[in-house]
Protein backbone atom coordinates (compact mmCIF):
# COMPACT_ATOMS: atom_id res chain seq x y z
CA UNK A 1 0.00 0.00 0.00
CA UNK A 2 1.14 3.03 -1.19
CA UNK A 3 0.20 6.37 0.76
CA UNK A 4 0.81 9.69 -0.98
CA UNK A 5 0.84 11.73 2.63
CA UNK A 6 3.42 8.93 3.39
CA UNK A 7 5.64 10.08 0.41
CA UNK A 8 6.11 6.61 0.35
CA UNK A 9 7.87 5.29 -2.86
CA UNK A 10 10.69 3.01 -4.13
CA UNK A 11 13.90 3.51 -5.88
CA UNK A 12 16.91 1.87 -7.49
CA UNK A 13 19.90 2.68 -9.30
CA UNK A 14 20.00 0.09 -12.68
CA UNK A 15 23.52 -1.31 -13.26
CA UNK A 16 24.90 -1.04 -16.79
CA UNK A 17 22.65 -0.09 -19.42
CA UNK A 18 21.49 -3.20 -21.74
CA UNK A 19 18.16 -2.31 -24.17
CA UNK A 20 16.89 0.95 -23.93
CA UNK A 21 15.40 -0.07 -26.83
CA UNK A 22 13.37 -3.04 -25.67
CA UNK A 23 11.56 -3.95 -22.30
CA UNK A 24 8.43 -4.82 -20.81
CA UNK A 25 6.67 -3.58 -17.24
CA UNK A 26 3.81 -5.51 -16.14
CA UNK A 27 1.79 -4.86 -12.56
CA UNK A 28 -1.46 -4.70 -11.23
CA UNK A 29 -2.66 -1.12 -9.32
CA UNK A 30 -5.79 -1.32 -7.23
CA UNK A 31 -6.56 2.87 -7.10
CA UNK A 32 -6.38 5.13 -4.45
CA UNK A 33 -6.63 8.55 -4.21
CA UNK A 34 -7.93 8.56 -8.05
CA UNK A 35 -6.74 12.25 -8.56
CA UNK A 36 -2.95 11.30 -7.95
CA UNK A 37 -1.22 9.53 -10.70
CA UNK A 38 0.69 6.89 -9.91
CA UNK A 39 4.01 6.62 -11.95
CA UNK A 40 4.85 2.63 -12.44
CA UNK A 41 8.30 3.21 -13.50
CA UNK A 42 10.32 6.69 -13.66
CA UNK A 43 13.30 7.26 -14.68
CA UNK A 44 16.20 10.38 -15.81
CA UNK A 45 14.38 13.53 -17.34
CA UNK A 46 10.57 12.76 -17.92
CA UNK A 47 10.53 9.81 -18.97
CA UNK A 48 7.86 7.61 -17.25
CA UNK A 49 5.32 4.69 -17.59
CA UNK A 50 2.48 5.89 -15.00
CA UNK A 51 -1.17 6.28 -14.42
CA UNK A 52 -2.55 9.94 -14.53
CA UNK A 53 -4.69 11.26 -12.24
CA UNK A 54 -7.13 11.53 -14.95
CA UNK A 55 -7.59 7.81 -15.31
CA UNK A 56 -5.60 7.28 -18.44
CA UNK A 57 -2.74 4.97 -18.81
CA UNK A 58 0.29 7.17 -20.07
CA UNK A 59 3.97 6.35 -21.29
CA UNK A 60 5.56 9.52 -21.31
CA UNK A 61 9.21 9.75 -22.75
CA UNK A 62 11.04 13.70 -22.87
CA UNK A 63 8.37 15.44 -21.11
CA UNK A 64 6.03 14.22 -24.31
CA UNK A 65 9.34 15.67 -26.73
CA UNK A 66 10.19 11.83 -27.65
CA UNK A 67 6.90 9.94 -26.70
CA UNK A 68 3.87 10.30 -25.46
CA UNK A 69 0.80 7.89 -25.31
CA UNK A 70 -2.55 8.19 -23.36
CA UNK A 71 -5.33 5.98 -23.41
CA UNK A 72 -8.37 7.46 -24.22
CA UNK A 73 -10.06 4.99 -21.58
CA UNK A 74 -10.28 5.94 -18.14
CA UNK A 75 -9.48 3.54 -15.35
CA UNK A 76 -10.75 5.42 -12.15
CA UNK A 77 -12.66 2.33 -10.53
CA UNK A 78 -11.29 2.30 -6.84
CA UNK A 79 -12.64 -1.31 -6.21
CA UNK A 80 -11.32 -3.26 -9.18
CA UNK A 81 -7.70 -4.13 -9.72
CA UNK A 82 -6.93 -3.29 -12.97
CA UNK A 83 -3.94 -5.30 -14.63
CA UNK A 84 -1.29 -2.87 -17.39
CA UNK A 85 1.27 -3.95 -19.57
CA UNK A 86 3.37 -1.50 -21.44
CA UNK A 87 5.58 -3.39 -23.92
CA UNK A 88 8.31 -1.06 -25.90
CA UNK A 89 10.63 -2.61 -29.20
CA UNK A 90 11.97 1.10 -30.75
CA UNK A 91 13.74 -1.53 -33.09
CA UNK A 92 11.37 -2.02 -35.09
CA UNK A 93 11.27 0.13 -38.34
CA UNK A 94 8.70 2.63 -40.04
CA UNK A 95 6.16 3.05 -40.90
CA UNK A 96 4.43 0.05 -40.93
CA UNK A 97 5.93 -0.85 -37.49
CA UNK A 98 5.27 2.86 -35.88
CA UNK A 99 2.00 1.76 -33.73
CA UNK A 100 3.90 -1.92 -32.87
CA UNK A 101 6.81 0.28 -31.06
CA UNK A 102 4.96 0.69 -28.22
CA UNK A 103 1.78 -1.78 -26.99
CA UNK A 104 0.40 -0.63 -24.12
CA UNK A 105 -2.78 -3.31 -22.46
CA UNK A 106 -5.07 -3.31 -19.80
CA UNK A 107 -6.47 -6.64 -18.18
CA UNK A 108 -5.16 -8.72 -21.46
CA UNK A 109 -6.63 -6.12 -23.84
CA UNK A 110 -4.39 -4.20 -25.70
CA UNK A 111 -5.10 -0.32 -26.35
CA UNK A 112 -5.72 0.84 -29.59
CA UNK A 113 -7.59 4.34 -29.10
CA UNK A 114 -5.17 7.53 -27.53
CA UNK A 115 -6.07 10.90 -26.76
CA UNK A 116 -2.60 11.88 -27.11
CA UNK A 117 -0.66 9.19 -29.63
CA UNK A 118 3.00 10.32 -30.21
CA UNK A 119 5.76 7.12 -30.73
CA UNK A 120 9.24 7.36 -30.22
CA UNK A 121 11.16 7.04 -33.42
CA UNK A 122 13.44 4.04 -34.66
CA UNK A 123 15.83 3.07 -32.46
CA UNK A 124 15.20 5.52 -30.00
CA UNK A 125 16.91 4.60 -26.53
CA UNK A 126 14.67 5.23 -23.55
CA UNK A 127 15.99 6.55 -20.14
CA UNK A 128 13.90 3.58 -18.79
CA UNK A 129 16.20 0.93 -17.71
CA UNK A 130 19.00 3.40 -18.43
CA UNK A 131 22.36 3.16 -15.86
CA UNK A 132 20.90 5.58 -13.22
CA UNK A 133 18.05 6.18 -10.84
CA UNK A 134 14.39 4.65 -11.23
CA UNK A 135 11.77 5.34 -9.35
CA UNK A 136 8.08 3.56 -8.24
CA UNK A 137 5.76 5.61 -6.98
CA UNK A 138 7.28 8.87 -8.10
CA UNK A 139 8.24 10.76 -10.53
CA UNK A 140 11.73 12.01 -10.23
CA UNK A 141 11.72 15.15 -12.40
CA UNK A 142 10.20 18.65 -10.29
CA UNK A 143 7.67 18.40 -8.01
CA UNK A 144 7.22 15.16 -5.80
CA UNK A 145 4.48 13.11 -6.88
CA UNK A 146 3.41 10.54 -5.17
CA UNK A 147 1.14 7.76 -6.30
CA UNK A 148 -1.57 6.68 -3.69
CA UNK A 149 -2.98 3.01 -3.60
CA UNK A 150 -2.45 -1.01 -4.02
CA UNK A 151 0.56 -2.76 -5.98
CA UNK A 152 1.52 -5.86 -6.86
CA UNK A 153 3.18 -8.41 -9.00
CA UNK A 154 5.31 -5.91 -10.34
CA UNK A 155 8.02 -7.52 -13.29
CA UNK A 156 10.04 -5.77 -15.40
CA UNK A 157 11.62 -7.61 -18.35
CA UNK A 158 14.93 -5.74 -19.80
CA UNK A 159 15.91 -7.04 -23.45
CA UNK A 160 12.12 -8.13 -24.30
CA UNK A 161 9.07 -7.21 -25.51
CA UNK A 162 5.95 -9.27 -24.62
CA UNK A 163 2.01 -9.50 -24.36
CA UNK A 164 -0.34 -9.78 -21.35
CA UNK A 165 -0.15 -13.66 -21.79
CA UNK A 166 3.17 -14.25 -19.94
CA UNK A 167 1.86 -12.41 -17.02
CA UNK A 168 -2.12 -13.07 -17.03
CA UNK A 169 -4.99 -15.34 -18.21
CA UNK A 170 -8.66 -15.41 -18.26
CA UNK A 171 -10.64 -17.16 -15.35
CA UNK A 172 -13.36 -19.60 -14.92
CA UNK A 173 -15.72 -16.87 -14.82
CA UNK A 174 -14.45 -14.93 -17.61
CA UNK A 175 -12.23 -12.60 -15.01
CA UNK A 176 -8.48 -11.63 -15.97
CA UNK A 177 -5.74 -12.93 -13.06
CA UNK A 178 -2.32 -13.29 -12.89
CA UNK A 179 -0.39 -16.14 -13.42
CA UNK A 180 3.31 -16.84 -12.80
CA UNK A 181 6.05 -15.51 -15.33
CA UNK A 182 7.85 -18.24 -16.42
CA UNK A 183 10.55 -16.40 -18.30
CA UNK A 184 13.70 -14.73 -17.91
CA UNK A 185 14.14 -11.12 -16.68
CA UNK A 186 16.89 -9.99 -18.22
CA UNK A 187 20.46 -8.06 -16.65
CA UNK A 188 18.00 -5.49 -15.00
CA UNK A 189 14.99 -7.23 -14.75
CA UNK A 190 13.20 -7.59 -11.33
CA UNK A 191 9.95 -9.29 -9.41
CA UNK A 192 8.77 -7.31 -6.87
CA UNK A 193 6.52 -9.28 -5.01
CA UNK A 194 6.19 -7.78 -1.64
CA UNK A 195 5.91 -11.00 -0.04
CA UNK A 196 8.97 -9.99 2.67
CA UNK A 197 7.22 -7.70 5.10
CA UNK A 198 10.72 -6.09 6.42
CA UNK A 199 11.92 -5.51 3.00
CA UNK A 200 9.04 -5.14 0.35
CA UNK A 201 11.89 -3.51 -2.02
CA UNK A 202 13.26 -7.48 -1.77
CA UNK A 203 13.38 -8.64 -6.02
CA UNK A 204 12.21 -12.28 -5.84
CA UNK A 205 13.73 -13.07 -9.51
CA UNK A 206 17.04 -14.34 -9.30
CA UNK A 207 18.40 -11.37 -10.16
CA UNK A 208 18.39 -10.08 -6.50
CA UNK A 209 18.12 -5.92 -8.11
CA UNK A 210 16.39 -4.62 -4.64
CA UNK A 211 14.73 -1.38 -4.26
CA UNK A 212 14.98 0.91 -1.29
CA UNK A 213 12.20 1.64 0.33
CA UNK A 214 11.35 4.77 1.66
CA UNK A 215 8.09 5.48 3.91
CA UNK A 216 6.71 2.00 3.65
CA UNK A 217 6.12 0.30 7.05
CA UNK A 218 5.20 -3.96 7.94
CA UNK A 219 1.75 -2.82 7.78
CA UNK A 220 1.84 -1.64 4.45
CA UNK A 221 2.04 -5.32 3.16
CA UNK A 222 -1.59 -5.89 2.34
CA UNK A 223 -3.41 -9.42 1.55
CA UNK A 224 -5.60 -7.07 -0.72
CA UNK A 225 -4.66 -9.24 -3.83
CA UNK A 226 -6.03 -9.25 -7.69
CA UNK A 227 -6.82 -12.56 -6.51
CA UNK A 228 -8.10 -11.38 -2.87
CA UNK A 229 -9.90 -8.27 -3.38
CA UNK A 230 -11.72 -6.48 -0.21
CA UNK A 231 -13.69 -3.46 0.46
CA UNK A 232 -12.57 -0.14 0.74
CA UNK A 233 -14.17 3.37 1.59
CA UNK A 234 -15.21 4.55 -2.45
CA UNK A 235 -13.10 6.88 -2.99
CA UNK A 236 -15.69 8.86 -5.53
CA UNK A 237 -18.36 8.55 -3.96
CA UNK A 238 -18.96 12.31 -3.91
CA UNK A 239 -20.23 12.64 -0.04
CA UNK A 240 -17.65 15.06 0.93
CA UNK A 241 -15.40 12.80 2.23
CA UNK A 242 -11.61 12.95 1.60
CA UNK A 243 -9.58 8.69 1.41
CA UNK A 244 -6.21 7.95 1.98
CA UNK A 245 -4.39 5.33 3.08
CA UNK A 246 -5.19 3.19 0.52
CA UNK A 247 -9.01 4.26 1.07
CA UNK A 248 -9.34 2.91 4.21
CA UNK A 249 -8.88 5.93 6.00
CA UNK A 250 -11.77 8.45 5.47
CA UNK A 251 -12.08 12.18 6.84
CA UNK A 252 -15.93 12.91 6.36
CA UNK A 253 -16.33 16.48 6.80
CA UNK A 254 -19.37 18.19 8.10
CA UNK A 255 -22.61 16.53 6.92
CA UNK A 256 -20.52 14.62 4.74
CA UNK A 257 -20.10 10.58 4.28
CA UNK A 258 -18.99 7.64 2.78
CA UNK A 259 -19.44 4.23 1.89
CA UNK A 260 -17.74 0.90 1.38
CA UNK A 261 -17.22 -0.07 -2.28
CA UNK A 262 -18.34 -3.67 -2.01
CA UNK A 263 -21.88 -4.02 -1.85
CA UNK A 264 -23.81 -6.99 -0.05
CA UNK A 265 -27.09 -8.65 -1.09
CA UNK A 266 -27.08 -12.01 0.57
CA UNK A 267 -25.05 -13.75 3.07
CA UNK A 268 -23.12 -12.59 6.64
CA UNK A 269 -21.02 -10.04 6.74
CA UNK A 270 -18.43 -8.14 9.36
CA UNK A 271 -16.38 -5.19 9.31
CA UNK A 272 -14.65 -3.18 12.43
CA UNK A 273 -14.05 0.43 11.98
CA UNK A 274 -11.71 2.56 14.00
CA UNK A 275 -12.85 5.52 15.35
CA UNK A 276 -10.08 7.79 15.16
CA UNK A 277 -10.59 11.74 15.63
CA UNK A 278 -14.31 13.81 16.30
CA UNK A 279 -17.07 14.26 18.26
CA UNK A 280 -20.46 13.01 16.70
CA UNK A 281 -19.67 9.68 14.75
CA UNK A 282 -22.27 7.59 13.20
CA UNK A 283 -21.07 4.48 11.94
CA UNK A 284 -23.07 1.60 10.22
CA UNK A 285 -25.47 0.19 7.36
CA UNK A 286 -27.23 2.42 4.22
CA UNK A 287 -29.15 0.52 1.47
CA UNK A 288 -29.34 0.99 -2.29
CA UNK A 289 -30.36 4.12 -2.31
CA UNK A 290 -27.22 6.17 -1.24
CA UNK A 291 -26.11 6.95 2.63
CA UNK A 292 -27.46 10.02 3.88
CA UNK A 293 -25.48 13.04 5.82
CA UNK A 294 -26.26 12.08 8.79
CA UNK A 295 -26.56 7.90 8.41
CA UNK A 296 -30.06 7.37 9.80
CA UNK A 297 -31.64 10.32 8.85
CA UNK A 298 -33.39 9.18 6.63
CA UNK A 299 -35.09 5.30 6.25
CA UNK A 300 -32.22 4.29 4.15
CA UNK A 301 -29.81 4.66 6.80
CA UNK A 302 -29.11 2.33 10.17
CA UNK A 303 -25.92 3.89 12.22
CA UNK A 304 -24.92 3.80 15.64
CA UNK A 305 -23.96 7.16 17.04
CA UNK A 306 -21.99 8.57 19.95
CA UNK A 307 -24.39 10.37 21.31
CA UNK A 308 -25.14 9.12 24.57
CA UNK A 309 -25.38 5.58 23.24
CA UNK A 310 -27.87 5.57 20.93
CA UNK A 311 -28.69 3.95 17.74
CA UNK A 312 -30.36 5.96 14.95
CA UNK A 313 -32.90 5.21 11.75
CA UNK A 314 -35.52 7.28 10.01
CA UNK A 315 -34.54 10.38 11.60
CA UNK A 316 -35.55 8.34 15.18
CA UNK A 317 -32.82 7.98 17.66
CA UNK A 318 -33.20 4.75 20.53
CA UNK A 319 -31.18 4.23 23.43
CA UNK A 320 -29.04 1.15 22.65
CA UNK A 321 -25.21 -0.76 23.98
CA UNK A 322 -22.63 1.23 24.78
CA UNK A 323 -21.14 4.87 23.84
CA UNK A 324 -18.35 5.37 21.46
CA UNK A 325 -15.50 7.26 21.87
CA UNK A 326 -12.50 8.81 19.43
CA UNK A 327 -9.86 5.94 19.17
CA UNK A 328 -12.10 3.57 19.98
CA UNK A 329 -12.69 0.13 17.35
CA UNK A 330 -16.80 -0.14 16.92
CA UNK A 331 -17.95 -3.55 15.23
CA UNK A 332 -20.68 -3.95 12.93
CA UNK A 333 -21.74 -7.63 12.14
CA UNK A 334 -24.38 -7.60 9.13
CA UNK A 335 -27.06 -10.19 7.70
CA UNK A 336 -28.29 -9.17 4.79
CA UNK A 337 -30.66 -12.21 4.25
CA UNK A 338 -32.66 -11.16 7.49
CA UNK A 339 -31.58 -7.51 7.54
CA UNK A 340 -29.90 -7.55 11.04
CA UNK A 341 -27.43 -4.99 12.52
CA UNK A 342 -25.40 -5.84 15.48
CA UNK A 343 -23.07 -3.12 16.97
CA UNK A 344 -20.34 -3.59 19.46
CA UNK A 345 -17.21 -1.45 20.79
CA UNK A 346 -13.75 -2.98 21.31
CA UNK A 347 -14.83 -6.24 21.35
CA UNK A 348 -17.77 -6.59 23.24
CA UNK A 349 -20.88 -6.77 21.09
CA UNK A 350 -23.84 -4.24 22.42
CA UNK A 351 -26.58 -5.16 25.00
CA UNK A 352 -25.09 -8.85 25.19
CA UNK A 353 -26.53 -9.59 21.59
CA UNK A 354 -24.95 -12.41 19.68
CA UNK A 355 -24.78 -12.05 15.82
CA UNK A 356 -23.73 -15.97 15.87
CA UNK A 357 -27.21 -16.80 17.36
CA UNK A 358 -29.18 -13.96 15.61
CA UNK A 359 -29.97 -12.41 19.14
CA UNK A 360 -30.95 -8.93 20.12
CA UNK A 361 -30.06 -7.00 17.13
CA UNK A 362 -29.65 -3.32 17.05
CA UNK A 363 -31.56 -3.04 13.65
CA UNK A 364 -33.51 -4.62 10.97
CA UNK A 365 -32.74 -2.71 7.86
CA UNK A 366 -34.81 -3.10 4.67
CA UNK A 367 -34.06 -2.89 0.62
CA UNK A 368 -31.92 -5.73 -1.57
CA UNK A 369 -28.57 -4.12 -1.55
CA UNK A 370 -26.49 -2.77 1.55
CA UNK A 371 -22.91 -1.03 2.35
CA UNK A 372 -21.14 0.12 5.13
CA UNK A 373 -21.14 3.70 5.97
CA UNK A 374 -19.43 5.77 8.16
CA UNK A 375 -20.90 9.90 8.47
CA UNK A 376 -20.62 13.19 10.64
CA UNK A 377 -23.32 14.55 12.89
CA UNK A 378 -21.38 17.27 13.03
CA UNK A 379 -17.78 19.03 12.38
CA UNK A 380 -14.83 16.68 10.99
CA UNK A 381 -14.36 13.24 11.55
CA UNK A 382 -11.90 10.46 10.64
CA UNK A 383 -12.22 7.16 10.69
CA UNK A 384 -10.27 3.49 9.49
CA UNK A 385 -11.71 0.47 8.10
CA UNK A 386 -10.69 -3.21 8.39
CA UNK A 387 -12.83 -4.86 6.00
CA UNK A 388 -10.60 -8.08 6.63
CA UNK A 389 -7.50 -6.73 5.20
CA UNK A 390 -5.54 -4.11 7.61
CA UNK A 391 -6.09 -5.23 11.29
CA UNK A 392 -3.83 -2.34 12.12
CA UNK A 393 -6.27 -0.01 10.85
CA UNK A 394 -3.25 1.47 8.67
CA UNK A 395 -0.56 1.38 11.78
CA UNK A 396 -2.90 2.53 14.36
CA UNK A 397 -2.90 -0.33 16.11
CA UNK A 398 -1.08 -3.43 16.64
CA UNK A 399 -2.03 -6.01 14.03
CA UNK A 400 -3.42 -8.86 15.11
CA UNK A 401 -2.11 -11.44 13.25
CA UNK A 402 -5.46 -12.88 11.85
CA UNK A 403 -6.12 -10.35 8.68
Amino acid sequence: RFNDDDSAYLNRSLGTATLRTKWTWSGWLKIGNISNEFNFLAAGSNNSLRLEGSGRFQLILGDGTNADLRSSAIHRDPSAWYHFVCAVDTTIASPSGLNQRVKMYVNGVQLTDFSVETYPAQDFNTQINQSGNHAISEYLTGAARYGDGYLAEVHFIDGQALDPTSFGETGTYGEWKPIAYAGSYGTNGFYLDFSNSGSLGTDASSNTNNWTVNNLAATDQMLDSPTNNFATWNGVDPTSSTESEGNLKTLVTTTGATTSTIGMSTGKWYAEIYFASGTYGRIGICNESGVDSDLGGSANGWGKINNSARIYNNGSVSSYGAHMDATEIVMVAFDANTGKIWYGVDGTWDNSSNPTSSSTQAHTATGTDFFFAVASGSGALTYVANFGQDSSFAGNKTAQGNQ
